[in-house]
């Protein structure tokens, strides 16, 4: 198990946390569903948001609006896997969080994020990267998290955790038609 030691105690990022063959089906149930060019990152327009500084394809699995509403674009089984994933990652990194979203970027060669926040000091990130393709070493794909300087190179099943309101990026890779798939879920 890799481990780097995170500034306020949490691991920055741990692999061989999944079984491989889940982080697989998760890879595939993903690549095999449906996606909308819709995530869009520092959004700067009124009312609907839809311009900012990148955009990548884009899936909501979980959504909290308030108390009484849940958004998914996922069936309920496919978002219980997620939530229950959640639930994992909490226990693993010992932290006590309320699920507040769950997200998917899809990115390809070329779409490089930009850096940006996924919420405030309150909230935590965990960050599944996801692409069970043979890659080269070198193939790209980091996740950088500009606050706290790490650059974490892309690998399969890894889990990354944060603060939310670190700016961060994730890159793509550096060959075409490979996907890049990530996986958000914030908490507090």
């Amino acid at each position: 198990m890799t481990d780097t030691q995170y500034p306020h105690g949490i691991n920055m990022y741990r692999d061989n946390i999944l079984d491989k063959r889940f982080a697989d089906e998760l890879y595939w149930l993903l690549l095999n569903t449906p996606w909308h060019a819709r995530n869009i990152a520092n959004r700067n327009t009124y009312p609907y948001g839809d311009e900012g500084s990148h955009l990548f394809l884009g899936k909501q699995i979980f959504w909290k609006e308030n108390e009484y509403d849940i958004y998914s674009e996922v069936n309920k089984q496919d978002m219980f896997k997620f939530i229950n994933l959640f639930e994992h990652l909490c226990n693993t990194f010992n932290v006590n969080l309320k699920l507040k979203d769950i997200s998917v970027n899809l990115q390809f060669f070329g779409q490089d994020g930009t850096f940006h926040t996924d919420g405030d000091e309150k909230e935590t990130v965990f960050i599944l990267m996801l692409c069970n393709k043979n890659l080269d070493q070198n193939i790209g794909g980091n996740f950088i998290n500009q606050d706290t300087k790490e650059d974490i190179s892309f690998k399969h099943g890894r889990v990354i955790t944060f603060r939310a309101n670190n700016k961060h990026k994730g890159l793509a890779f550096n060959k075409p038609y490979i996907p890049r798939i990530s996986v958000k879920f914030v908490g507090e």
